[in-house]
C-alpha cells in the first residue's frame, strides 16, 4: 500500500494475497503477478458527503447499549 497524505489524500494498494487472506479461498493468489510487477490499484478515499454514491455496496451501523 502506498498512500499519499496531502490535502486531497491518494492510495494505491494490491492484496497479493487475496482479501480475506485465506489459502484456502480461490482467490489468494489472484493478484500475485500484479504485486510481484509493482503494480497498484487506485483506492477511492471516500468523502462524509458521499454516502449516497453508488460505488457505497452496503453500509454497517453499530447500535451503543
Amino acid at each position: 500500500m502506498v498512500v499519499q497524505l496531502t490535502a486531497v489524500t491518494e492510495a494505491y494498494a494490491v492484496y497479493p494475497g487475496g482479501q480475506s487472506g485465506n489459502p484456502g479461498s480461490r482467490f489468494y493468489d489472484n493478484a500475485v503477478d500484479t504485486w510481484v510487477a509493482g503494480k497498484y490499484y487506485q483506492l477511492w478515499m471516500m468523502k462524509a458527503n458521499e454516502g449516497n454514491d453508488k460505488r457505497v455496496k452496503w453500509t454497517m451501523n453499530f447500535l451503543k447499549g
